[in-house]
């Protein structure tokens, strides 16, 4: 984040769910603040904080916080749930003037590979699947950015070589829900 976003220090991570990603970056010095509309994701991720986040009860399109109190806003994995013009205005709203609104989706083929390890370990097929790749073959945050007034848009294609096991991925699938 501080190699795209030069000088944030305080950033809100939208949609936290178990605040896996919150946790990581304030880890690395960052003040921040973590909202999701779902209340049990966000006990979950109070229970695992050890660097004093402060997490809400929110939704993106309703954000109980300050005009520009953000250096910078970040939404990992779920943007194309609320990729639409009412929350990213308000996403917009809270972010200061100069700050950097990062919105990271792993790629569908990533994803279909994550589900398929996750339904044989567990047996049990995820039911919300058909409907998240019906949410993601219509996501198109850039228009929707461009339409709110954001006049610097870029995409980045990013490579990560990540592994994890299978306990680690069961556990990520509570924020996915």
């Amino acid at each position: 984040l501080r190699k795209y976003c030069k000088g944030c220090k305080t950033v809100l991570d939208v949609a936290c769910g178990t605040g896996i990603a919150t946790r990581q970056l304030a880890e690395r010095g960052l003040r921040m603040y973590g909202c999701d509309r779902s209340e049990e994701m966000l006990r979950y991720a109070r229970g695992h904080d050890r660097q004093s986040i402060r997490y809400t009860h929110a939704s993106a399109d309703t954000l109980p916080y300050a005009n520009e109190q953000f250096g910078a806003i970040t939404v990992f994995s779920a943007f194309h749930y609320f990729c639409d013009e009412q929350s990213t205005r308000e996403i917009m709203r809270v972010l200061k003037p100069d700050g950097m609104f990062i919105a990271v989706n792993r790629s569908g083929e990533i994803e279909t590979a994550h589900q398929r390890i996750i339904e044989e370990a567990t047996g049990n097929t995820y039911a919300g699947f058909e409907r998240r790749e019906r949410i993601i073959a219509a996501y198109n945050p850039e228009l929707i950015l461009r339409n709110v007034g954001c006049n610097q848009v870029a995409r980045r294609e990013l490579s990560i070589d990540e592994t994890v096991s299978i306990d680690e991925e069961l556990g990520m699938l509570q924020s996915r829900q």
